[in-house]
């Protein structure tokens, strides 16, 4: 249970960084191109 938990966690924590990390290139590409 606490592994199968962890898991989940560790997985929901990397889809919240990937998220962040294309929103900031985002940002980052947006500002140059104004």
């Amino acid at each position: 249970m606490e592994m199968k938990n962890d898991k989940w966690c560790t997985k929901k924590q990397d889809q919240l960084i990937k998220y962040f990390w294309v929103s900031q290139t985002h940002v980052v590409i947006f500002k140059n191109i104004t």
